[in-house]
């Protein structure tokens, strides 16, 4: 390893024998420690020569077309409003985040990945002070766009297995003692449709299990919210009393001026 960057983090490996496995397995717990570490060490020589790099697609910056900079600070604001309610309590933990495919899983990933970039302590409390890095399990569920009628879109044989595995992994963490918080996610809500479709789905399947859980809803956007509102209004995550929001904020979190998301999907 050459002298001038040999401080950085690596793994070196030889292509014999169990030397591949071997590199596998480094490579696996460097990524683990790396994960769970509490330094901000960065890893990149090009970003530590070049500190404010930026990675910029051409058609994200065109007129109408949120940047993605917009887009991690839309999903950054809602963890914090997730997480820690006016009074500074906490106010909310999902203990599983379900994506409606395709592009909800995106945003599912992502809102996961920063509950544990942002988490500091455990809930044991309502001190927001409690709050803990832990990994929230991330699930995808399929929909089927072209199904024929609401039940069709989400009952299928992969989602019954999907959701009939949750109860199984929350008791093997230990997390069935209180009722589970299920966030069911998606980035956007054109007509109301698949976000219905999918929380009836849903609260059907583990009511047939006689599996206890809170669900609900949380869109990063709504196309047409005052109309929407009507249909989904009661099972958005910001209408729980921990936020004490009123119409008008539960709207504005919804919000958006741009015209498609930075992967030119049509917000309008």
């Amino acid at each position: 390893m050459p002298f001038d960057v040999a401080h950085y983090r690596y793994v070196s490996y030889s292509t014999h024998m169990d030397g591949p496995a071997k590199a596998i397995e480094d490579l696996k717990n460097a990524l683990t420690a790396r994960m769970f570490a509490d330094s901000d060490t960065g890893d990149s020589l090009v970003y530590d020569v070049f500190p404010d790099l930026e990675v910029k697609r051409g058609d994200a910056h065109e007129p109408g077309v949120m940047p993605w900079e917009h887009y991690w600070q839309r999903i950054t604001d809602i963890t914090s409003r997730l997480m820690i309610n006016t009074r500074n309590e906490i106010a909310y933990r999902p203990d599983v985040v379900l994506g409606i495919s395709n592009r909800g899983m995106i945003f599912a990933d992502l809102l996961a990945r920063n509950f544990y970039l942002s988490a500091k302590y455990e809930r044991s409390s309502t001190e927001a002070s409690v709050y803990q890095k832990s990994i929230i399990p991330v699930w995808a569920l399929w929909a089927n766009r072209d199904a024929k009628s609401e039940t069709e879109t989400f009952d299928s044989i992969p989602n019954d297995a999907l959701l009939e595995s949750i109860p199984t992994w929350l008791s093997s963490k230990g997390s069935i003692a209180n009722k589970p918080n299920v966030l069911l996610v998606d980035d956007i809500v054109a007509t109301g449709f698949t976000s219905l479709a999918a929380y009836k789905y849903v609260t059907s399947k583990f009511g047939k299990m006689s599996f206890d859980v809170n669900v609900h809803l949380l869109p990063l956007f709504n196309k047409d919210i005052d109309h929407n509102f009507n249909k989904i209004g009661d099972i958005l995550i910001w209408n729980l009393k921990h936020f004490q929001y009123d119409i008008n904020e539960i709207k504005n979190l919804q919000y958006s001026a741009y015209q498609k998301l930075p992967y030119l999907k049509d917000l309008r």
